[in-house]
């Protein structure tokens, strides 16, 4: 390792922490000459200037706004946010410097926690992460060795993340193709009554981990049934335009399985209004075919060629958070995306709104008990969010991330619907429906 080789260390302090902060200054003693400065944030807590640090005052009341102050004024090409009530070993830094240093891409380093104070274990993080395992838990604390290069090419210390502010990062980067790398020295990590993390645990699982700054892709199929009924499309458009979730984190993907030409006049409001507009031609079955009646044969027909459709939505789809809207759905709820994501928990595989099926008696696309011999729908509406064993793709929030072990479609049977739920429920997943948002199913 190169021996002048720094690293800038901020130190937020809250309002309740200054005395945890002697304790931790004497952890980074040792280890000083791997220190540009110590920057010592003190925001809304009485802190007086020392020799021994940089001291930056605010009131800004946000841990990660006043690490972004440190980040401003430090200058080193790594920096290591350190939480006052924690500590470090003696060679924590170079530890993190040196695996740092192995791999230019690598923008994060993180370890183990050995946790004392409210508690005494040691706290092992997996050895590799990848953007899949961020999005069921955080393995990354803020006393990780951050890259400045990757920090600020990516503007990551603007704005303020909803939730963790340390897994937010760890997504940024993996997200833009930086990597993380564990190293083998804990860092010592207190447990305490007043920590922040425990405040903040008790939000919502979507807003811990910033699932509201992802980027969600709408998908959806031009059939040959919109062409022909070209009203129910331009309420589609309508439901698209006005919907809440912001359009800078909104793609839309289209398959066009219609095997005509779409009008550009069809697409314009749409690649007006969002920045990210794909549509691509997917010839699956005989043109029609959503609208012919349910034999046995063009059942079958159907199901093996929508499989095919959301086989290939899972290549074509570029973000992990997918919400699939089918031809004749059109929601009601404007908000639909925001409520289906605080429906997530850490396993969940997806979340769908209800609706129902056009045959009699008209029950919903959803199930509640296996179908080990036969699948009961359910008929009767419920209210907010329930578990379920099965739900059908009208209307779904899906994470791609947990369909890569599984396809709508083998070389035997169509896993579709029935059978990719009984096979993601069966590896544990979560499977969800929020009955506040029943879409409408248009007869046609």
């Amino acid at each position: 390792m190169d021996r002048n080789l720094k690293v800038d260390i901020i130190i937020p302090i809250g309002p309740n922490d200054a005395h945890f902060l002697d304790e931790c200054l004497a952890s980074i003693k040792p280890q000083r000459q791997h220190v540009a400065e110590i920057y010592v944030i003190a925001d809304g807590s009485q802190i007086y200037q020392s020799n021994s640090y940089a001291l930056i005052r605010t009131d800004k009341k946000n841990s990660h706004a006043s690490r972004a102050l440190g980040v401003t004024a430090g200058s080193s090409p790594y920096i290591l946010f350190v939480d006052v009530d924690n500590k470090l070993e003696p060679n924590y830094i170079e530890s993190c410097l040196n695996t740092a240093l192995a791999d230019p891409k690598i923008a994060l380093v993180y370890s183990d926690l050995a946790v004392f104070g409210d508690g005494n274990y040691l706290q092992k993080m997996n050895r590799s992460i990848s953007y899949s395992d961020l999005i069921v838990g955080n393995s990354c604390d803020t006393g990780s060795l951050l890259k400045r290069e990757a920090i600020e090419q990516l503007d990551l210390m603007s704005g303020r993340p909803a939730g963790f502010e340390d897994w937010w990062i760890a997504k940024k980067l993996l997200a833009a193709n930086w990597k993380v790398a564990w190293q083998p020295v804990p860092l010592n990590y207190r447990r305490h009554t007043n920590q922040r993390c425990k405040i903040e645990s008790k939000a919502p699982w979507s807003t811990q981990c910033s699932l509201f700054d992802e980027t969600v892709t709408i998908f959806g199929t031009i059939s040959r049934r919109l062409i022909d009924h070209p009203d129910l499309w331009w309420r589609k458009v309508a439901w698209l335009l006005g919907q809440s979730w912001p359009r800078k984190q909104t793609r839309i993907l289209l398959a066009n399985t219609s095997a005509q030409r779409v009008a550009s006049e069809w697409l314009a409001p749409l690649n007006d209004a969002f920045d990210s507009v794909s549509v691509y031609s997917h010839s699956v079955g005989e043109p029609g075919l959503e609208s012919k009646e349910r034999t046995a044969h063009t059942q079958r027909a159907v199901q093996t060629a929508v499989a095919a459709i959301y086989n290939r939505m899972l290549n074509e789809a570029q973000t992990d958070l997918v919400l699939t809207l089918e031809d004749d759905i059109i929601p009601k709820d404007i908000d639909l995306i925001y409520r289906l994501m605080d429906s997530l928990e850490p396993k969940t595989a997806m979340v769908g709104a209800p609706y129902r099926l056009r045959y009699e008696p008209r029950p919903y696309g959803i199930w509640k008990k296996p179908p080990i011999t036969r699948l009961e729908l359910l008929t009767t509406s419920d209210r907010g969010y329930s578990r379920v064993e099965g739900l059908g793709f009208g209307c779904t929030l899906l994470r791609k991330c947990y369909f890569k072990d599984f396809k709508f479609m083998s070389d035997l049977n169509p896993f579709y619907d029935v059978d990719i739920c009984l096979r993601l429920r069966e590896a544990g997943y979560i499977l969800g429906i929020n009955w506040d948002l029943e879409c409408e199913h248009v007869q046609l």
